[in-house]
C-alpha cells in the first residue's frame, strides 16, 4: 500500500512539472524575451500623426435667416502610437484653445447679430457677414519636435481686421510645450541673434516703407514663448502686425538658420537638426 501511495505521488509530481513546463512555454511563445522593450522603444520614437477636426459653421439671424457670422476653425488631433501620455498632453493644449475659441465665437456672434439687427431693411439686404477664423497648420513633425502655427482673423466691421499668428512647439517624447528656456541655454544670446535677423528682414525693401517710427525699441521683444516654431530651415519667428510695422505689412516671418543657433541651442534639440 505504501509503495502504491509513493508511486501515485510520483505520478502527480511528474504531471505538475509537465504542466508548469507547458505554461512557461506558452508564455514565452506569446511574449518572446525583449519584444515588449523593443516595441515600446520603437513606438516611443514614432512621428506624430496630425489630423484636423473641422468646427467651421455659419451663424444666422433668427428672424431673417441671414448669415451674420462665418466661423472658420479647425482643431489638431495628435496620434502618437505607444505614447498615450504625451499624446494626451498635446491634445489637451488644443482642446483648451478650442474652448477659448468657442467663448470668443459666442461674443462675435452676439456682436454681429446686434450690428445686423440695428440696420434698416435695405441695409440688411446689403449685409456682408462678419468672420471669425482660427486655423492651424502643421509646420514640422518628427519623433522629437512637433511645430504648428495658428492664424486668427476677426473681421467684425472695423476698418482693419484683427490678425494674429501664434505658434505651438512640442517636445514629442514628453508632450511638453516648449519654452525658450527649454530650447536655448542662453535666452539673452538668442534674443540678440534673433534681433539681427529681424532687423535685416524688416529693413528689406519689402517692409522698410511700413516701419513704425519707434520700431527699434521693440525688436528684442518680438521673440516670445508663443511666437516661434521650427521647420527644415531653422527657427521661424513670427512678427505680427502693428509691432514693428504698420498693419498693411501683414504678418512677417523671419527664419534664423540652425547654424546661427547651434551655440545657444539645447543639446537634445540641436541633435534633431544636425
Amino acid at each position: 500500500m505504501k509503495q502504491r501511495m509513493m508511486a501515485l505521488l510520483l505520478v502527480i509530481c511528474l504531471l505538475c512539472t509537465a504542466c508548469a513546463g507547458t505554461d512557461k512555454k506558452n508564455t514565452e511563445t506569446e511574449t518572446p524575451q525583449g519584444q515588449d522593450e523593443e516595441q515600446q522603444e520603437g513606438q516611443a520614437g514614432a512621428v506624430p500623426e496630425i489630423s484636423y477636426t473641422d468646427y467651421s459653421q455659419k451663424c444666422v439671424d433668427e428672424d431673417t435667416g441671414t448669415v451674420v457670422l462665418k466661423i472658420e476653425e479647425n482643431c489638431p488631433v495628435v496620434t502618437l502610437p505607444g505614447n498615450e501620455d504625451a499624446q494626451n498632453f498635446m491634445n489637451r493644449a488644443f482642446e483648451q484653445q478650442h474652448t477659448k475659441n468657442e467663448i470668443k465665437q459666442e461674443s462675435c456672434f452676439s456682436k454681429a447679430d446686434d450690428a445686423f439687427s440695428g440696420l434698416t431693411e435695405e441695409e440688411q439686404g446689403q449685409w456682408s457677414n462678419y468672420r471669425y477664423s482660427y486655423m492651424y497648420e502643421t509646420m514640422y513633425a518628427s519623433k522629437n519636435i512637433l511645430s504648428l502655427k495658428a492664424s486668427q482673423v476677426e473681421e467684425m466691421g472695423e476698418e482693419q481686421p484683427y490678425q494674429d499668428v501664434v505658434a505651438y512647439t512640442f517636445y514629442v517624447p514628453e508632450g511638453k510645450l516648449l519654452t525658450l528656456s527649454d530650447v536655448f541655454s542662453d535666452e539673452k544670446a538668442v534674443r540678440e541673434i534673433a534681433a539681427q535677423y529681424i532687423q535685416e528682414k524688416v529693413n528689406s525693401p519689402e517692409y522698410a516703407k511700413y516701419l513704425l517710427e519707434d520700431y527699434e525699441s521693440y525688436v528684442y521683444d518680438i521673440l516670445t514663448e508663443d511666437d516661434f516654431y521650427f521647420n527644415e530651415q531653422g527657427m521661424v519667428i513670427i512678427c505680427n502686425p502693428n509691432l514693428l510695422t504698420e498693419y498693411v505689412a501683414g504678418v512677417i516671418e523671419i527664419t534664423v538658420p540652425y547654424e546661427a543657433l547651434k551655440d545657444v541651442m539645447d543639446e537634445k534639440i540641436w541633435k534633431e537638426y544636425q
